[in-house]
């Protein structure tokens, strides 16, 4: 009986460990052009693929980038303090992980998000992190679809701001943790995503009827 339980743990361990698959961090170069589906963009060989990890230094080149496919990565984090980033195109983009976007954009830098196609998270719970010590800001302004997730929105107290003006939907909810005496969110858009709207900590700016949403 003890020699068939430990064959059945070495067993599951297999399976477990056969499953287990690292993200790549893949970084944007811009070495070629602006296009996210030229490889010669990316560090990663083949370019970003299913699972990834996504990086955007300070340091690369072609900034106003392009995207027209539809990719399901891991995470997005604008590392640079210059900011500058600005994706858009046809395209769709899933992000799967807990951490979902960084923006380190510090005070009157920019990152921003205008893909046609909808903005998906994949986590019970995706944040998006613009905690920068310096301000800066991040804005979202195509189509958000929550798909059953809590988009997280966290500040620290040199008030960053993220602006949402896409329009948000799905199910799934909002909330907002951060610090400091001014506001770290605006949603402006025409949401109807049917959870709440949880404000933890800091300020937030509804610049529409509907921005709370069908539950606020």
């Amino acid at each position: 009986m003890k020699n068939r339980s430990l064959k059945f743990a070495f067993a599951s361990l297999l399976m477990f460990g056969a499953g287990v698959v690292n993200a790549v961090i893949c970084t944007w170069t811009g070495a070629a052009s602006n296009n996210w589906n030229n490889a010669s963009n990316w560090s990663c060989p083949n370019g970003p693929v299913t699972g990834d990890s996504l990086a955007f230094p300070d340091s690369a080149s072609n900034k106003t980038m392009v995207h027209d496919q539809s990719l399901a990565v891991a995470s997005i984090s604008f590392d640079g303090a210059s900011g500058g980033y600005t994706l858009a195109g046809l395209g769709s983009l899933t992000i799967t992980g807990a951490t979902a976007i960084v923006s380190k954009a510090t005070t009157t830098n920019k990152n921003t998000l205008n893909l046609s196609g909808a903005l998906k998270f994949g986590a019970p719970i995706a944040t998006v992190d613009t905690s920068t010590g310096a301000r800066g800001s991040l804005f979202l302004n195509g189509p958000i679809d929550l798909n059953g997730s809590t988009l997280k929105f966290v500040w620290d107290s040199s008030v960053p701001q993220a602006f949402v003006n896409g329009s948000i939907s799905g199910a799934g909810g909002l909330s907002a943790n951060g610090s400091g005496g001014d506001y770290g969110l605006t949603l402006a858009g025409d949401n109807s995503f049917t959870g709440p709207l949880t404000v933890a900590g800091g300020y937030v700016v509804l610049n529409h009827v509907n921005a709370a949403g069908a539950g606020g």
